[in-house]
């Protein structure tokens, strides 16, 4: 699948954000340093992993402008504090 138009981006990224965040808040608090295997990442390392990749996507990658700042801002906040809280 190529994504050339922002705006089918955004959405694609939503609709991929909304379902990550359900599966986030699904996981027990007591369950996000759980790993299938000492060593291998856990629960929490890989929805930290999924929001440091969405930072970067925003912030690093794509030359913003204020309008698309409000947009990213409004996907990986939530994130990012859901999983700090």
């Amino acid at each position: 699948m190529e994504i050339r138009d922002l705006s089918v981006f955004l959405d694609y990224f939503g609709k991929i954000h909304q379902r990550t965040m359900r599966v986030v808040r699904c996981i027990p608090p007591d369950k996000v340093d759980w790993s299938f295997r000492p060593g291998k990442f856990t629960v929490g390392d890989l929805a930290r992993h999924i929001s440091t990749a969405t930072r970067y996507i925003f912030a690093e990658t794509l030359q913003v402008t204020q309008a698309d700042t409000a947009v990213a801002d409004a996907i990986w906040l939530p994130l990012t504090t859901k999983l700090l809280s």
